[in-house]
């Protein structure tokens, strides 16, 4: 089998997250509660972190 064969399909890109974890950091995975309101909260996070990193 070919490296990027698996099972007969093509992996193109492999995507994932790495949290440092470290004792009572309080870090939980948690969907949110309100889920009306995703997309403006999404544009909202995006500007946040870009003003943060530029």
């Amino acid at each position: 089998m070919e490296g990027d064969q698996c099972l007969g399909t093509a992996i193109e890109i492999y995507h994932m997250h790495i949290f440092p974890r470290y004792e009572q950091d309080g870090f939980a995975w948690q969907e949110p509660i309100d889920t009306k309101n995703a997309k403006e909260r999404l544009s909202e996070t995006r500007e946040r972190i870009r003003d943060l990193i530029s």
